[in-house]
């Protein structure tokens, strides 16, 4: 048991102290500029989740995000420019707590 709520805490902890944003992106408007952008910065970033979408990126890193280096390379991918950022609020990102030990 005590082996359960160990584990359960670093998972947890791990998923805690992930860096999750949003950005918008001006001047995507189809499926070829999402493959443009996933091919020039999902492999470069190294994230957990990169997921993009016409009009929006949405990262996840266990390290924090470089605001300016996302831009840099949503630039570099085309003629597109990052217009804001948010924290993330997708589900799968958002921090939990763990269960009481008994």
């Amino acid at each position: 048991m005590v082996h359960v709520i160990t584990a359960l805490v670093l998972i947890f902890s791990s998923i805690a102290s992930a860096d999750s944003k949003t950005y918008t992106v001006k001047g995507m408007r189809c499926e070829d500029c999402v493959k443009k952008i996933e091919a020039k910065l999902c492999p470069t970033l190294n994230a957990e989740t990169c997921k993009v979408e016409v009009g929006q990126v949405t990262l996840v890193s266990k390290k924090p995000l470089d605001d300016a280096k996302v831009s840099k390379l949503i630039k570099a991918a085309g003629h597109y420019s990052v217009t804001g950022s948010k924290p993330s609020n997708d589900a799968s990102t958002t921090s939990q707590e763990a269960p009481p030990s008994k």
